[in-house]
């Protein structure tokens, strides 16, 4: 490299119920107008509030102390995001044991587990390797309920429904009764108890991550990858009057449960807002109300995934009474991974009674829901702030116990104001299965009910306390006149390409000027192909984006020498295909096997030389660290620092002693090498494998490698060539040109001054 060189900006491209006291209501049908008569007309949905800023700014747990880590996290845990093909053994070699994975977004999720005591060093170690998005601790979450339950034996008793008349559910029950259509609703919280009285003819599947067998109960048990054959729900009508705890052994879940979707017009007990329904219910916490980050959102991802396998098309709500004050990014890219694929989460806005941020309520894309009381005012222990949507009744709510078959309770929180807005989405979809997460929430903000004095949004209480009648008539009347939904919410995805895959992109909200307000997300760009164009690119991109201003940048967020301009999303229209830009060049270390390798034709790569990069400064300090399945690939931002750097070759096995133990490297910007071989085998798990023309013997291309066994040895020697290719050996045998290997080889470059 000439030190001298002078840096240049560039481009790389880059997209951008009835109940008996009431009377006998036929389900499914209407005594007024059930979808063949002229209905009333939707009003006009509200403009979204402040749309051009974000409503909150998400608080990610910052780490500090090992004691810390013990205090706030579920310790000893941690979860990474890595580019596909990674190599998990590069966890145990900082000292982390894999524990579960899940594949999503175009990438690997990792949780580890970490020694006591080491769980902050593994932590640094970890973000120091190279294919990494981002390494975090594992968050512990909590249920929204706020008083301790009181047994009611009369669902009349203590307020009863006065929840299902406040929201007008009961006269939409008596108007319009339920549409056609039978929706999945879903529910992430302590379980149910799927034989009770009022759930088990509603209950399709119960999902638990924990051993109910087990007294302590405290640990998940099950791999996420295996979750979906964890279906513990016998014949709940066979077992019906013999009474089971089913997943729940806490009760919350099944009390949240009752107020979704508990079957009326059967004489007994209570009735949700939405009995036509089939009810999804994952036990993501345990049976002291307590979970963590990869229990809930990988409860969440999983119903995604059950939503794909099913072919079930219909958009799912999926309850989620739970909370957590600092926010993660395996929880974004959860609730954006099942929004993309109508999956949408309806949240608790916590029980801190003061303004504040609770997460998931907070995050991007869902909806967040606080509580209302009997007065029709914010309760006093519901959280508030720009991220809440609505309010729906959250004290004294009365509903189904885990105590008994037959059992009924009341409490109050938050997490009893969340399932009125799910059970309403059931609903809602009974009568337009086609509704989409962004027009679902329009429909039910456009049609909520000022209260407490308020005349328009409030962070008090979002647009109002939900209206179920008003809400079904405007989606029945848009039925019936053939209108395409109102939206206020963007559904187009956003596309950022890059020229090359598997490069790490941030997305943040920002204000006009690009200053940095909020992180959105992460995405691992991955090739694909023009529309009409055979020529392949690669992007990453972004979904269910609220209207605002954004920015993305490249992997390494922190230095932004990786970004797009600033672009502006708008409700309804097509985001344009957005460009990165670099104020440096992007730098890539790509390591092959040479043409001595016969696997082509045996199928077999046990000769090959399994490479492991690492990049260190002048002062021996690690900057990244790289493993893939067998060839490995690199790409970083050239660093800001000037100086000298070095890259360490070494060979995974510790095999230095086969002859087909060569290699070649390619060091150079923007993308791989130009003479590479693209044999079509992939690893399992991994990349398609490159191998370099020619062998060590008989080099196609560049030359043979000096193969300094030592960082002070590379010193001396000349420094490295962009777009050259360098063959090297671990065979021992000096003679031929080779090295023992056991030290690895060092190959130098330079970081020059830039020049204006």
């Amino acid at each position: 490299m000439n030190q001298s060189q002078t840096k240049k900006r560039f481009y790389v491209m880059a997209s951008a119920l009835a109940l008996g006291l009431f009377g006998v209501i036929g389900c499914g049908t209407a005594s007024q107008d059930n979808g063949t008569g002229n209905g009333p007309v939707s009003s006009n949905p509200p403009a979204p509030s402040a749309v051009s800023a974000p409503p909150v700014k998400y608080n990610f747990y910052e780490v500090t102390t090992e004691k810390a880590l013990k205090e706030d996290t579920h310790y000893g845990y941690l979860i990474a995001k890595a580019r596909p093909g990674f190599k998990e053994s590069a966890f145990k070699k900082f000292g982390m044991e894999v524990v579960g994975r899940i594949i999503a977004n175009g990438a690997i999720y990792y949780r580890l587990l970490a020694e006591d005591g080491k769980v902050l060093r593994a932590y640094k170690d970890a973000k120091k390797i190279g294919g990494l998005m981002y390494v975090e601790p594992e968050l512990k979450i909590t249920h929204c309920d706020t008083t301790p339950p009181f047994e009611c034996n009369d669902p009349l008793a203590q307020g009863g429904l006065w929840g299902m008349r406040a929201i007008k559910a009961v006269d939409a029950w008596r108007t319009y009764g339920f549409g056609p259509n039978r929706p999945v609703v879903a529910a992430i919280d302590t379980g149910v108890s799927y034989n009770h009285e009022d759930l088990y003819s509603v209950t399709r599947h119960a999902y638990t991550w924990y051993d109910n067998n087990e007294p302590n109960n405290n640990h998940p048990d099950v791999d996420m990858t295996n979750l979906q054959n964890n279906l513990v729900l016998p014949d709940v009508k066979a077992l019906a009057p013999t009474y089971v705890p089913g997943t729940d052994l806490f009760g919350h879940g099944t009390h949240t449960a009752g107020t979704i979707c508990a079957q009326g017009n059967n004489g007994v007990g209570v009735a949700g807002v939405c009995w036509n329904v089939d009810l999804i219910s994952y036990a993501g916490l345990d049976r002291g109300g307590s979970g963590n980050d990869w229990t809930m959102y990988g409860s969440l991802w999983n119903m995604a995934n059950w939503k794909t396998l099913n072919n079930y098309t219909a958009t799912i709500p999926v309850n989620a009474s739970f909370s957590s004050l600092t926010a993660s990014q395996f929880a974004i890219d959860m609730v954006e991974y099942a929004l993309a694929r109508g999956v949408m989460l309806v949240a608790s806005s916590g029980n801190y009674s003061m303004r504040i941020n609770v997460y998931p309520a907070a995050y991007s894309g869902v909806m967040a829901v606080g509580a209302s009381d009997g007065a029709d005012a914010r309760a006093s222990f519901s959280c508030w702030g720009r991220h809440v949507s609505v309010v729906a009744p959250g004290q004294g709510v009365i509903s189904t116990s885990n105590a008994s078959i037959a059992s009924y309770e009341g409490m109050s929180g938050t997490s009893m104001a969340a399932p009125h807005v799910t059970g309403l989405i059931g609903y809602m979809l009974t009568f337009n299965p086609n509704l989409k997460p962004d027009q679902i929430k329009t429909y039910i903000e456009a049609n909520a009910d000022y209260i407490n004095g308020q005349t328009g949004f409030s962070e008090e209480t979002g647009w109002g306390r939900i209206n179920a009648l008003k809400t079904i008539e405007a989606v029945i009347a848009d039925v019936n006149a053939n209108r395409t939904p109102p939206s206020n919410y963007v559904i187009s995805p956003v596309e950022v390409k890059v020229s090359f895959g598997d490069m790490i992109v941030h997305l943040y909200q920002c204000d006009a000027q690009g200053s940095i307000l909020n992180y959105v997300s992460s995405a691992v760009s991955v090739e694909t192909t023009y529309t009409g164009d055979t020529r392949e690119y690669c992007s990453a991109t972004f979904n269910l984006l609220r209207p605002g201003y954004y920015i993305a940048t490249t992997s390494v967020a922190a230095d932004m020498a990786g970004k797009t301009d600033v672009f502006e999303v708008k409700a309804g229209e097509t985001v344009p295909v957005q460009e990165i830009m670099f104020d440096r060049q992007m730098l890539t270390v790509q390591t092959m096997d040479t043409m001595i390798i016969d696997f082509m034709t045996t199928g077999s790569t046990d000769e090959m030389c399994d490479t492991e990069i690492t990049v260190f400064d002048s002062h021996g300090n690690v900057v990244f660290y790289y493993d893939w399945y067998l060839c490995d690939e690199l790409t970083f931002i050239e660093p800001g620092e000037p100086g000298d750097y070095y890259i360490w070759i070494n060979e995974y096995n510790g095999d230095y002693t086969a002859a087909a133990r060569e290699y070649a490297l390619w060091f150079g910007p923007n993308g791989r090498c130009p003479f590479a071989i693209d044999t079509g085998y992939s690893w399992t798990g991994g990349p398609v494998i490159y191998l370099a023309p020619g062998t060590y013997a008989n080099p196609l291309q560049g030359v043979h490698s000096p193969q300094y066994a030592a960082m002070g040895a590379a010193q001396a020697g000349p420094y490295t060539d962009y777009n050259k290719l360098y063959y090297a050996r671990f065979n021992g045998d000096a003679a031929d040109g080779g090295t023992s290997g056991a030290a690895g080889h060092y190959y130098k470059f330079a970081v020059a001054e830039s020049e204006e």
